[in-house]
């Protein structure tokens, strides 16, 4: 009964530590490129390559805390 209890609540908590990884992520990537452009001066490539670095960041420090809490 408690390894049900268990698989119930992994069950719940992994999609939904997902599914805000991925929209926090979004979010914050989508609106964090203005800040970019800012800090260096309007170069775009930089300030995308660096903003995908964060988003990459982001997720790997996240899953990586969910899965570890698992």
């Amino acid at each position: 009964m408690e390894t049900t209890h268990i698989l119930i609540a992994y069950t719940l908590y992994l999609p939904i530590a997902l599914f805000l990884t991925y929209y926090v992520s979004r979010t914050l990537f989508k609106n964090s490129l203005i800040y970019m452009m800012d800090i260096f001066k309007n170069r775009e490539e930089i300030a995308q390559a660096t903003n995908t670095l964060f988003e990459t960041g982001f997720y790997l420090v996240n899953l990586g805390y969910a899965l570890l809490i698992l």
